[in-house]
């Protein structure tokens, strides 16, 4: 099996990629609907022993 690159089509039946409909804004905003405890649930699983966020030092959500 080989890898497809995901595409739509826009009104005009262009071609447009996956990638540039979803969006890292979009992808987040995604998330957080189907999961809005997700990013609580991150900081919980990412405190260190002396309490200390790592998830805050980062800033990356994934």
């Amino acid at each position: 099996m080989t890898n497809r690159t995901i595409s739509y089509r826009d009104e005009a039946g262009n071609l447009i990629s996956a990638a540039d409909i979803w969006t890292v804004e979009k992808l987040e905003e995604l998330f957080t609907q189907l999961n809005p405890k997700r990013l609580e649930r991150r900081k919980d699983l990412t405190k260190t022993k002396d309490g200390q966020e790592l998830f805050e030092k980062s800033g990356n959500l994934w």
